[in-house]
């Protein structure tokens, strides 16, 4: 299960910093295959991360509405604290709504 766990954050770090050809020869993309994952499991609603001071000292635009805020906010505000190229599976980005780390809005990302 752990080894699981470790594959779908590599696989979600990917997909946040590198653009890495998929099978079909289109590249992945913040825009078309990350924010449609974070709208689905309501991280960006307004009654999560998308409200208008966000929560938890972590903010996304409301559904999506603005990528390029949205991509800042998670790979460099607060200096790496979210996301880390060195150790992707350890931050908070993605220890939070696997609950590998207490996270009020409780498990968002199952296996």
């Amino acid at each position: 299960m752990r080894s699981r766990v470790a594959l779908g954050q590599a696989l979600l770090f990917l997909a946040l910093t590198l653009p890495a050809a998929a099978e079909d020869d289109r590249k992945l993309s913040f825009r078309h295959d990350v924010l449609p994952v974070l709208s689905k499991a309501g991280c960006n609603g307004g009654g999560c991360h998308g409200a208008l001071a966000g929560k938890g000292g972590f903010r996304l635009s409301l559904n999506a509405y603005d990528p390029a805020t949205d991509h800042y906010n998670i790979t460099r505000e607060n200096r790496g604290r979210r996301i880390e190229s060195a150790a992707p599976a350890s931050r908070l980005f993605v220890t939070k709504p696997t609950a590998a780390v207490r996270h009020n809005g409780g498990k968002e990302l199952h296996e």
